[in-house]
């Protein structure tokens, strides 16, 4: 085994992780609990509903029924975790989205109850949501390691560089060191493209985290990449082919706290 192909060997060994991979099913309603992409929240109506700072009403982005989700330790078996954001053309900061759990489901809530609170949802013909239509989501279980879009991936390259036995020099780029081939590139920085739910980011760009004291959401929570298929009635899109993110502390995360996010989307 070549000395580049250890190194990552190694990284691998030292950033995996579990994940679930996000599969859209649009051919599949889902019901007002299920997990889905876009379409009619669930939401109890005793609760106050997400506005932005403007007063609008938020829009939900995606929605998690943890109880779908396979057996794991990072998550509740059971409950709701949505994402709700603004339009794409609003601002990110806080107020623009919100993440909401809801620890108890009222299996009571009925369609004129949502009906009553006049819900924005992607079904309507938006400009700037990144979601038209809804889809229901598949989740599968897998592991997964850190590609080259985080933030921390050169500090971890040198650190496995280090562990294998090749001291890669203070004032070099290890990425760069290593000397990868265009192939070796693009495997490393598309490594973690797709809809996930943990895992590792990707970006069109660059990790919002590594600046400021942003670089404390440490766990990605959520992401969705770009989603299109001519005719399917459902599609993703971030801008111009972009993906959205959503990050959290890790011990947040273990305390279901979900009051401070971390949410970035970008495009080319």
């Amino acid at each position: 085994m070549s000395k580049k192909k250890m190194i990552l060997k190694k990284l691998k060994e030292m950033t995996e992780t579990e994940a679930f991979r996000i599969t859209p099913v649009p051919d599949k309603k889902p019901g007002l609990t299920n997990s889905k992409i876009g379409g009619m929240p669930y939401w109890d109506k005793t609760m106050e509903y997400p506005v932005s700072p403007d007063g609008e009403k938020l829009i939900l982005l995606a929605q998690i029924n943890l109880a779908e989700l396979p057996a794991n330790d990072s998550f509740p078996e059971k409950g709701i975790l949505q994402f709700f954001i603004s339009e794409m053309d609003r601002p990110l900061e806080n107020g623009y989205f919100r993440v909401v759990f809801h620890p108890e489901i009222n299996q009571n809530i009925s369609d004129e109850d949502l009906n009553s609170l006049d819900i924005p949802t992607s079904l309507e013909d938006w400009d700037c949501f990144p979601v038209a239509g809804e889809a229901s989501m598949a989740f599968e279980k897998v592991r997964v390691s850190m590609g080259a879009m985080d933030f921390h991936y050169d500090e971890m390259l040198r650190e496995a560089a280090r562990l294998s036995g090749e001291n890669i020099p203070a004032d070099e780029v290890p990425f760069d060191y290593l000397e990868f081939t265009d192939d070796e590139c693009d495997s490393e920085y598309n490594l973690s493209a797709g809809h996930w739910l943990l895992g590792y980011p990707y970006f069109t760009q660059e990790d919002p985290r590594g600046c400021g004291d942003s670089d404390k959401f440490d766990t990605m929570l959520l992401q969705l990449d770009c989603d299109y298929k001519e005719g399917r009635g459902f599609e993703i899109m971030w801008g111009d082919c972009g993906v959205g993110n959503f990050f959290i502390r890790g011990e947040a995360l273990a305390q279901r706290d979900f009051s401070e996010v971390l949410y970035s989307w970008d495009c080319c």
